[in-house]
């Protein structure tokens, strides 16, 4: 069972992660969290800046400095406003969120970096925080020591200033960095647009698989052109849709299919729908950022598509995996289908027949297989 009473130098506070049972060992908090809260104290740290909270506990131990906070996530999101409330914090108020896809606003004194797990979103992060620093902004990374390289310390170093970093404590480490003070903003949002599976595809930074198509994707891509055009005006929903070229290859084949395109991070959603307007797929397209299937009614859906996420953050975590596969079949109506990519290693097919009636491979690979499941009718 978890801890979920985090332990400060100013007292305790409750962190919990969402959607997982007690009986789990994850955390809601990492031994770098623990280190760069030591760090700041109980000093006054002025305006702060808290980017990538993964569930609150920096949020929450920096409550009373009013922290604005800047993340992609909307799980993050709903697990900050969670752990907030837990403690009887008060919440964020709108203009204290910033969506992955915007960006904070005015200078800040202290800046917390949470490192994210892909390099690209923290190149963008620290380009736009060096946009809002002064010479004087204190500015500090943290991490577990095995997601911080060498050229983790270099970005903050060209992209923000002089940086040095702390001995390993528990095996996290932090960053410190003085900012030289004369970047500007606003920063552009850097898009990378390849072509892939015939498609023109717009990537952002931290989507999954940048640059190209993975091997499941690619897997799962070559099951779906193979299918028969549905009848009618079937609804299909593409869970984790990334940059939304699966999406968008289904649509260019099924003209009459309306598409619901969901993915937990801002940055994802505004990529797969310029993705979707980039191959001119016309208006029957929504894309939201939710947490999965939430705001869905059961057995709303005829078809879902998804390569789904078996990792939250760094971690593995196949409870959350479940949890979206277990909503999967709540959504889909009797009878309907879900194609599904797994890793081999996952045995996610035995899994799934909790939720569904029947599951088949109907594609392998060395590494991946495609899972065709299917509700009772």
């Amino acid at each position: 069972m978890a801890e979920t009473t985090m332990q400060l130098l100013t007292g305790e506070i409750i962190v919990r992660r969402p959607h997982t049972p007690a009986s789990s060992p994850l955390r809601a908090w990492s031994a770098a969290d623990q280190l760069v809260l030591e760090h700041l104290g109980d000093a006054d740290l002025g305006r702060v800046l808290i980017v990538n909270d993964e569930f609150g506990a920096i949020t929450c131990a920096l409550a009373r400095a009013e922290p604005i906070v800047w993340t992609d996530s909307a799980l993050s999101r709903a697990a900050i406003a969670r752990n907030l409330a837990a403690n009887d914090l008060a919440p964020l108020s709108d203009d204290r969120v910033v969506h992955g896809h915007h960006q904070p606003q005015g200078q800040f004194d202290t800046v917390v970096v949470r490192i994210p797990k892909t390099t690209a979103l923290l190149d963008y992060q620290l380009r736009v925080i060096a946009s809002l620093c002064t010479a004087e902004t204190k500015v500090v990374g943290t991490g577990m020591v095995r997601h911080i390289r060498s050229s983790t310390v270099d970005a903050f170093e060209q992209l923000v200033g002089p940086t040095t970093t702390s001995r390993a404590t528990r095996k996290a480490r932090l960053i410190h960095t003085s900012p030289t003070g004369d970047a500007q903003g606003p920063v552009v949002l850097e898009t990378t647009r390849f072509t892939a599976a015939g498609l023109n595809v717009v990537q952002h930074p931290g989507t999954f698989s940048a640059g190209h198509i993975d091997i499941g994707s690619a897997l799962l891509l070559e099951v779906l052109r193979e299918l028969p055009i549905p009848e009618g005006w079937p609804t299909i929903v593409d869970l984790g849709c990334g940059n939304g070229v699966l999406a968008a290859a289904v649509a260019a084949l099924w003209h009459d299919a309306q598409f619901v395109l969901l993915d937990v991070s801002d940055l994802a959603v505004a990529a797969a729908t310029e993705t979707w307007d980039a191959n001119n797929l016309g208006d029957r397209m929504t894309a939201q950022v939710s947490d999965g299937f939430k705001d869905m009614s059961d057995g709303s859906v005829d078809i879902v598509i998804t390569n789904p996420p078996f990792h939250q953050g760094h971690a593995l975590d196949s409870a959350m995996t479940d949890r979206l596969l277990a909503a999967a079949a709540r959504v889909l109506q009797p009878g309907g289908t879900a194609y599904v990519v797994a890793q081999r290693h996952e045995n996610l097919h035995t899994r799934m027949l909790q939720w569904f009636t029947d599951v088949e491979v109907v594609s392998k690979h060395p590494s991946h297989v495609v899972l065709q499941a299917t509700t009772s009718a």
